[in-house]
């Protein structure tokens, strides 16, 4: 095969990075300050800005084609390809029998389809070295991404660095009167809440003793504080509720397979210190955030039965499964992209808020495959990251499969332009861990160089 040659055991830098690394940087780039640009300098940069992110999709799909990484003997491809016609195909006959029109169709097949052929590029191109430079990359963004975060979290509603795209006059979320849900570099709180799902991985590695010689010991401690921060000022439950979740399922796993670090007295030391003087420093704001999170907690627990609400991310509402129908209601009908084109008299509860209700409405019988084989690709992965981990003590891909387990069933993917980015790059990055790492622990055992 004609491939270009991947990264080897030497540590990679931005000229010897695999070029679909450099492709997977870009569009994070993209994802990462879309928002900020539509906020602060061109509030009217939607459509050019997803035009390039998935110009750089389409681009890197065609180069790994040009390339010949993709087999289409191989697994991976035969069912990409299978899936790829089935939704094309059930589009068409949802788009003549009108229920969605043709830009509508587009924007569905993007949702459902492109960027799954980038996942599994990942997985075909990308080696160990290449993705731990890139979690590198990822770490790095927690210095200025919560510290950002921060000065909203301290700014009022109505400050410049709290604007909304489209103006001032735009809504503005808040956890209380005059404290905002923090929003990033992102035009939407759902972006910023995704971004620290996205950086999950990278933090419960490092603590797990990953990026050894990549970063000093005190830079890591203070990206792992600065990613403990950013979730308790996000005036999110979901943030808040699901960081506590992967570092309780991190911790577990160590227990389970008897891989808890031993620490020196001297590094446990330092680094009681280092949390010690980073609790002082922010104590004001550790004050503020607990007051804020509090009454939102209360508030939502008055409002809604929490238990109740989890049960119909993962299943479904009662009224998506009333109106199931088998051919769905349109592809594409449910995506936030989608609402300017769809017919005023479309039906609402196609823009419902949990995945699972978006999946079924919009592809029914097609939708109902899609929820089934999600759960099968996290099993798979999952199993698959923990031997890894129990036999081997690499943490890395389980820290990613751990995150992909609950985003991936539970995450807006085919509605919310950010988490699909986020989400499916991810998934791209678990599929990568998985196929490499019989070639990195060769490598590791002097097996090849």
């Amino acid at each position: 095969m004609n491939r270009i040659a991947s990264a080897d055991g030497k540590t990679v830098t931005w000229r010897s990075l695999h070029p679909v690394g450099k492709f997977f940087i870009a569009i994070f780039m993209v994802v990462l300050f879309e928002g900020a640009i539509r906020k602060w300098v061109w509030g009217s940069a939607t459509i050019p800005l997803l035009g390039l992110r998935d110009f750089l999709v389409v681009y890197a799909v065609f180069w790994g084609i040009l390339y010949r990484y993709f087999d289409i003997r191989a697994i991976g491809e035969s069912i990409l390809i299978f899936w790829t016609l089935l939704v094309f195909v059930w589009t068409s006959i949802q788009m003549i029998s009108g229920f969605q029109p043709p830009i509508v169709g587009a924007i569905g097949f993007r949702f459902w389809v492109l960027y799954l052929w980038f996942a599994l590029l990942c997985a075909r191109a990308l080696r160990w070295k290449d993705i731990e430079y890139l979690f590198k990359i990822f770490a790095l963004t927690l210095l200025f991404m919560v510290p950002l975060a921060l000065v909203q979290f301290m700014s009022p509603p109505t400050s410049f660095i709290n604007r909304q795209p489209g103006g001032a006059d735009q809504y503005i979320f808040t956890v209380t009167k005059d404290i905002v849900r923090t929003t990033g570099t992102f035009s939407f709180t759902a972006g910023y809440t995704i971004y620290l799902s996205f950086v999950t991985p990278v933090v419960l590695w490092i603590m797990s003793g990953g990026l050894k010689g990549s970063l000093s010991s005190l830079l890591k401690l203070f990206i792992v504080g600065l990613f403990f921060v950013g979730a308790l000022i996000s005036g999110s439950r979901g943030a808040i509720m699901t960081t506590i979740f992967f570092t309780g399922m991190w911790f577990l796993a160590l227990v389970l397979a008897n891989k808890i670090p031993k620490i020196s007295p001297i590094k446990m030391l330092f680094g009681l210190v280092g949390i010690i003087v980073l609790l002082v420093l922010i104590f004001p704001v550790l004050e503020r955030s607990y007051e804020a999170n509090t009454q939102r907690f209360e508030n939502a627990a008055a409002s809604e039965d929490v238990s109740k609400r989890i049960i119909r991310m993962y299943i479904g509402s009662d009224e998506t499964w009333d109106q199931f129908s088998i051919f769905g209601y349109g592809i594409g009908a449910g995506a936030n992209a989608s609402r300017s084109f769809m017919p005023a008299t479309s039906n609402g509860f196609l823009l419902g808020e949990n995945e699972i209700d978006r999946v079924l409405n919009e592809g029914g019988g097609v939708g109902l495959i899609l929820a089934l084989f999600k759960w099968l690709v996290i099993v798979i992965g999952l199993l698959s990251a923990w031997r890894i981990f129990k036999k081997n003590n690499e943490f890395l891909p389980l820290s990613i499969w751990l995150v992909i387990a609950i985003q991936l069933p539970t995450g807006t993917i085919i509605g919310q332009l950010s988490i699909h980015a986020f989400v499916l790059l991810l998934l791209g990055l678990g599929f990568s861990t998985l196929a490499c790492w019989q070639t990195e622990k060769n490598r590791r055992q002097g097996l090849i160089k």
